[in-house]
């Protein structure tokens, strides 16, 4: 998940993920402010879960696809806890009186 996929050592990695994704390319698109919404960058981090569930469904390894699946839920409930209150906190500031 921290860095992107060695294709070398999983050659067949392309064949099942479309759109690779890891955390050193997210930490680099939040340098460079490449996410417009919150919800690119949590589209970008569920990339990053489902590409392990592709991957690792093909090959079998079902122990990290549960990791995965796992993993992906607390992100969502955490992102979602998170985002609430500062959604409420930008209506609120777009409201006050100027």
């Amino acid at each position: 998940f921290e860095n992107p996929v060695d294709t070398s050592m999983f050659t067949d990695y392309h064949k099942f993920v479309d759109t690779p994704m890891d955390l050193e390319t997210v930490e680099r698109k939040i340098g460079s402010d490449a996410y417009a919404t919150p919800e690119d960058f949590e589209y970008d981090i569920l990339t990053i879960f489902r590409n392990c569930d592709k991957y690792n469904t093909a090959k079998k390894y079902f122990h990290m696809v549960t990791l995965s699946k796992h993993t992906a839920k607390v992100f969502r409930k955490m992102f979602a806890q998170r985002l609430r209150p500062a959604e409420r906190s930008v209506s609120i500031t777009k409201k006050a009186p100027v």
